[in-house]
């Protein structure tokens, strides 16, 4: 809408509104793109801080492992609040 204000305003000759008008097209198009390419590197960080991990008894010992990590024969161990690690499959 902006864009074709202006033409319009460029058209009719008035050039210096024309040109405003532009300027700021260009930087909301600018401070869009600056703010989607934030929110994807927050959210890129909020996805790596939340790698699931589950802890589990092993070798006799309690370790905490990526959940990608589990293997057969690993009990895992649960508290209140913990979500099941899943590793894939069904």
């Amino acid at each position: 809408m902006l864009v074709a204000a202006a033409v319009l305003a460029g058209s009719i000759g008035d050039l210096k509104d024309a040109v405003v008008i532009l300027v700021v097209v260009v930087l909301n198009a600018l401070l869009g793109f600056w703010q989607e390419h934030r929110a994807e590197a927050t959210l890129a960080a909020l996805k790596k801080m939340l790698s699931p991990t589950a802890r589990v008894r092993r070798d006799g010992g309690v370790h905490e492992v990526p959940a990608t990590g589990l293997v057969p024969g690993d009990l895992v161990l649960l508290e209140a609040g913990d979500r099941y690690p899943r590793t894939g499959g069904s």
